[in-house]
């Protein structure tokens, strides 16, 4: 079969979506009970990286472009949750209907449902408080929009990882530890599909390999004014000027500064 990579960069590259940026599908924290069962890893489904945000740090998510994220940031001190932009490439060679016995592309999937497993390694005390407040916190599934994903084809999706609560849940954990301090987030991400035709139960459903992802997180670190004229804040901002530099409202992946700088 040759080395799996090339085979990867193949199947990316024959389904692109052709009008531009894709607006990200995004998903929610939303807590519900993971199913158990028999699904399998299968290299047909695979989470291949995490989507750089546009330089104009807009809401989308593209999977047209190159450019890739290697490490995350969130300021829990704003409250916000954190999205991850994630490409999801379904590897399977694309079939012609009239070759199946089925009479249909046997190598589609409907798209299900996220499974999240927040920890800290440096600090495995803060997930066990989390845990300890609401196992949701640090692990979950979510349900995501069930679109269809053909063989060889790949698709942007916004996953809220951290969720508001869980943001909120971290500042006051994190208080313990101090001033400025910073901790990496580890977050892991399994993305569950089902194969086209008949699902019954599990039966038919198919899991990505985890995908890992580093999160450093502290606590009202980032706020700055750098953007603003000559890196200094005006002298006649309020005591609470509106801010700016949120990417989807979230207080994640870059600087947040007074939005008076902005303009």
């Amino acid at each position: 079969m040759g080395d799996p990579r090339s085979f990867m960069s193949w199947c990316v590259a024959r389904w692109r979506p052709t009008s531009g940026v894709l607006a990200a599908s995004v998903v929610s924290g939303l807590s519900i009970a993971a199913g158990a069962g028999c699904a399998q890893e299968q290299e047909s489904l695979v989470i291949t990286r995490v989507i750089s945000w546009p330089e104009d740090r807009e809401c989308f998510i593209d999977p047209g472009t190159d450019a890739s994220s290697i490490r995350g940031f969130l300021d829990v001190g704003y409250g916000t949750g954190y999205l991850l932009p994630i490409e999801v490439v379904n590897q399977t060679l694309s079939r012609d209907p009239e070759q199946s016995n089925q009479g249909v592309d046997t190598s589609e999937v409907r798209l299900r449902d996220v499974i999240v497993n927040l920890s800290m390694p440096q600090a495995p005390e803060i997930i066990d408080a989390l845990r300890a407040r609401d196992p949701a916190l640090v692990e979950f599934s979510a349900i995501i929009p069930t679109d269809s994903l053909p063989g060889g084809g790949s698709i942007g999706l916004g996953v809220e990882v951290v969720t508001s609560t869980a943001a909120v849940a971290l500042a006051e954990e994190l208080g313990a530890f101090a001033a400025g301090s910073t901790l990496t987030l580890g977050v892991e991400v399994v993305v569950r599909a089902e194969r086209s035709g008949n699902t019954s139960g599990n039966v038919g459903l198919i899991e990505s390999r985890s995908y890992n992802y580093p999160v450093d997180v502290c606590v009202a670190c980032s706020y700055t004014c750098g953007p603003c004229e000559n890196g200094v804040c005006p002298d006649d901002l309020p005591p609470d000027p509106p801010l700016a530099g949120f990417i989807c409202g979230n207080a994640q992946d870059g600087p947040i500064y007074p939005a008076a700088c902005a303009e």
